[in-house]
């Protein structure tokens, strides 16, 4: 089920590697969700999603609601961007049982997956959690 509201990721101390994106128009992204862009001359972001023809950004820790406003740009005086870490281990739900070593997909902008349709591919497990999720290295994911 995708995110309703913004959330507190947990997350590992870790040299944050920290990027800018536009959002596109018509969508809204939370604090702690997974972030996409199409794969292929793709530069706004979009919530998580598994499909087709889409690529992993980060986790959002800036978040932004677009869902009045045009594509973002990236300019100081049209805030219409996210800012997304790329890097780090961060805690995230899963459906499916995840396995140490394994690569973590994106079910949804909320939750990863371990049987994708579309092998939207956002990082490694590095560690089984408990019920709030299972550790994701991010930086993995490139």
């Amino acid at each position: 089920m995708p995110m309703a509201q913004n959330i507190e990721r947990k997350h590992k101390v870790h040299e944050p590697s920290r990027q800018a994106y536009p959002v596109k128009a018509g969508e809204k992204l939370f604090l702690g969700a997974l972030a996409c862009a199409p794969s292929v001359g793709g530069t706004v972001a979009v919530p998580g999603l598994d499909a087709a023809g889409y690529r992993f950004l980060g986790m959002v820790t800036e978040g932004y609601d677009n869902t009045d406003g045009a594509d973002g740009v990236l300019h100081p005086r049209a805030e219409r961007y996210i800012v997304v870490d790329r890097a780090g281990k961060w805690q995230i739900p899963f459906t499916g049982t995840p396995e140490l070593g394994k690569k973590a997909y994106i079910l949804d902008d909320g939750q990863c997956t371990t049987a994708p349709v579309s092998n939207v591919e956002c990082g490694v497990v590095v560690e089984l959690g408990d019920a709030a999720g299972h550790w994701v290295d991010i930086g993995a994911a490139r």
